[in-house]
């Protein structure tokens, strides 16, 4: 069993390249044993809210000049908006999964 698609997308899109192969795939491992104990609904939350999780330590690996709002740049700002994005759609997944 593996984790859905979309989260493993977001997942991807907020790790640095040189970290997605070894964090996604430790992910789903852990995933497949979590739905192999727990069912696949307790998993998908797992792994979402593990992707909320790591959001602040990616972003506080950002340098320091695009934390500081004098310095924004628009790239800068597109990537804490993205950020940002991800973090709503991952939390509507995990209320959403919890409805059922």
């Amino acid at each position: 069993m593996s984790p859905p698609h979309v989260l493993e997308w977001l997942c991807a899109l907020t790790l640095p390249r040189h970290q997605r192969e070894f964090v996604l795939g430790d992910l789903a491992e852990e995933y497949a044993a979590r739905a192999a104990r727990h069912g696949s609904d307790a998993a998908n939350r797992w792994y979402a809210l593990e992707i909320l999780r790591s959001l602040g330590p990616t972003l506080s690996r950002l340098p320091s000049r695009q934390l500081s709002p004098k310095a924004f740049r628009t790239e800068d700002l597109v990537a804490l908006m993205w950020f940002a994005l991800v973090a709503v759609i991952v939390a509507a997944f995990v209320f959403a999964s919890r409805l059922h």
